[in-house]
């Protein structure tokens, strides 16, 4: 199954949790502006450039880019649980190249306490990187964005209004490399960033 149809399911999915949802409906936002994404496939991928009997690397560090989002969207009270319906941005960023990313998921976080303040409960959505560059010997590398999707567990714990946020998944998306122009003395670049991998945010969560 590839990831447009993965997306189309996670999107479907959405409305039958709404639906069966009853109780207060909160504006909700989350703002996760700490994280760290690791990619197994990408750490140590090279692009190699010759020059003369000199040859240069450029290593890619897949054991650490950053990864923050920020989202809005609503909160459903359903008794035993939180039913929450979220989208928003955010970006990922490793050495030599930055971008944005637009994020949507949905979620059930259940009570762990009689008043609600500590939840903790799974959620899945959709991840679209944004097009981008990587800048490498001078030459300009364009990253076009393959979306895909990601999902894992949420904790929340505060107060009515706002509570600590952490959470911890894996995301499945990538970039395709390439470049207009051949340079005389490329040897090797890779074709495709594959950033796949387990990623974990701490940050705030608003609901009101």
């Amino acid at each position: 199954m590839n990831r447009t149809k993965l997306i189309l399911l996670v999107l479907a999915g959405l409305i039958p949790v709404v639906g069966v949802a009853e109780g207060p409906v909160k504006f909700r936002a989350e703002l996760k502006p700490l994280g760290g994404l690791i990619s197994p496939d990408i750490d140590g991928k090279e692009a190699r450039y010759s020059s003369g009997l000199t040859t240069y690397t450029e290593t890619f560090d897949g054991s650490g880019s950053y990864y923050g989002t920020a989202q809005v969207g609503i909160e459903v009270d359903a008794k035993i649980c939180y039913i929450d319906v979220l989208a928003g941005g955010g970006g990922v960023a490793n050495g030599g190249f930055a971008g944005g990313l637009f994020t949507g998921d949905v979620g059930c976080r259940f009570k762990l306490n009689e008043a609600g303040t500590l939840a903790l409960g799974p959620y899945i959505g959709v991840v679209v990187p944004g097009d981008t560059e990587w800048e490498v010997f001078d030459e300009t590398l364009e990253l076009s964005g393959n979306s895909g999707v990601q999902g894992g567990i949420k904790l929340t714990a505060g107060w009515e209004h706002i509570n600590f946020l952490l959470q911890a998944g894996y995301a499945d998306f990538s970039y395709d490399v390439t470049r207009e122009d051949i340079t005389v003395g490329w040897n090797y670049y890779p074709d495709e960033l594959d950033m796949s991998g387990f990623f974990g945010q701490f940050g705030v969560s608003l609901q009101f």
